[in-house]
């Protein structure tokens, strides 16, 4: 299958053609993007096939098949460093760009419009000074659920797109978070359970999530990257690999 790897880099993006063995640098010759700008974050469409959308210390930019350049996107975020952005799975006009200091902002028309929403994250943490949007995910069993991670504090939700959040950090012995990955088991249509697995990785020795789709419950383990098997219907108590049980 052909197919094309795009990397964001501090000098721009680059992308490769024979699967990572030969890179070129995106360039917009006059205009546009700095050729050399810091590159934070990068994001594709499967409905939009040859957009890009990148995130900069310098602001947003796309890049389209057609115009062959990369065009500035004006938002609230030109000071900011963009480092992740997302776009909604049904819907790639709805755009979901984390930056440092953590802030999350959405636009709901492409680009169009933009609002800061409501986060109410820390503004100051220990070490790194300043907190940062390390990962962003839409629930993949509900479009309307965003996930975030922030280093350092913690994992948050939104169960309404974006307009409001809560942290779920209750258990967690560290809230330096830097991803999350959310897996969902296939089981037989008979079986009564709906199964789940969740990982949450952090610089530190833990791993927690509310349990989804709702929060009944908290689940952790002493683990650096914790993969976990939950029975949402009981929630009488799971599986971590390594022979660790916890209970809900």
């Amino acid at each position: 299958m052909k197919y094309t790897v795009y990397a964001a880099t501090m000098r721009s993006v680059w992308f490769s053609r024979d699967e990572g063995e030969n890179w070129k640098r995106l360039l917009t010759p006059t205009g546009g993007m700095y050729n050399e700008a810091r590159c934070w974050s990068i994001t594709t469409h499967p409905k939009r096939p040859g957009e890009l959308l990148v995130g900069t210390d310098q602001g947003l930019y796309r890049w389209t098949k057609d115009s062959n350049r990369f065009n500035y996107i004006p938002s609230p975020m030109d000071s900011l460093q963009i480092l992740h952005i997302e776009q909604a799975p049904d819907d790639p006009n709805f755009i979901v760009c984390g930056t440092r200091p953590a802030e999350i902002f959405i636009s709901e028309d492409n680009g169009l419009s933009w609002t800061r929403s409501n986060l109410d994250a820390s503004t100051e943490c220990w070490f790194i000074n300043t907190p940062r949007v390390t990962s962003i995910h839409f629930d993949p069993l509900d479009y309307n659920t965003i996930w975030l991670t922030i280093e350092i504090d913690g994992i948050f939700r939104s169960q309404d797109r974006g307009r409001t959040w809560e942290a779920l950090n209750d258990g967690l012995l560290d809230c330096d978070t830097h991803d999350l990955l959310i897996m969902i088991t296939v089981v037989p249509s008979s079986a009564p359970p709906r199964q789940a697995c969740i990982r949450a990785s952090t610089m530190a020795k833990i791993g927690i999530i509310h349990l989804f789709p709702k929060p009944r419950g908290l689940i952790f383990a002493e683990l650096k990257s914790v993969l976990m098997t939950a029975v949402l219907s009981s929630l009488q108590s799971l599986t971590v690999p390594l022979g660790k049980q916890v209970f809900c």
